[in-house]
C-alpha cells in the first residue's frame, strides 16, 4: 500500500486491511520509522523513510544520517525494504543515491 503524509491516525485501519507492505513512510510528515517499526513491525512489512528532501538538497552527512537511521531502526528482525521516503524524480542528484547505496552496502547484512 502506498500512501503519503502523516497516516498515523489511520495505521490501525491500514493494518486491519492486511496489505503486504506499507510505503512510503515519509519522515517529513512525521512518520518516524523507529516508532512505526516498534508499534507495527511484526504485523506488516515497512518500506522507505530515507528523507527525499535530503536526497534532493541535503548535505552528504544528512543523507547518510537518514539512511543509517532507517537501517538501524527498521532492519532488525526483517520486514523492511530500504528505500527513499517517496517517489524519485529525474533531477535527483546521482551522488545522493551513491551515498544511500554506500550505507546499504555497509549495513545490509544481518
Amino acid at each position: 500500500k502506498h500512501t503519503d503524509g502523516n497516516i498515523l491516525p489511520l495505521m490501525e485501519f491500514l493494518i486491519d486491511a492486511k496489505p503486504h507492505a506499507l510505503h512510503s513512510l515519509d519522515p517529513m510528515a512525521g512518520m518516524d520509522i523507529r516508532m512505526i517499526k516498534n508499534a507495527y513491525g511484526t504485523k506488516i512489512a515497512l518500506c522507505g523513510n530515507v528523507r527525499c528532501d535530503y536526497m534532493q538538497t541535503g548535505t552528504p552527512e544528512q543523507i547518510r544520517e537518514s539512511a543509517e537511521y532507517c537501517m538501524e531502526w527498521a532492519k532488525p528482525l526483517g520486514g523492511y525494504l530500504f528505500s527513499t521516503s517517496n517517489t524519485i524524480f529525474r533531477e535527483m542528484p546521482l551522488a545522493s543515491y551513491d551515498i544511500m547505496h554506500e550505507v546499504w552496502t555497509k549495513k545490509r547484512w544481518y
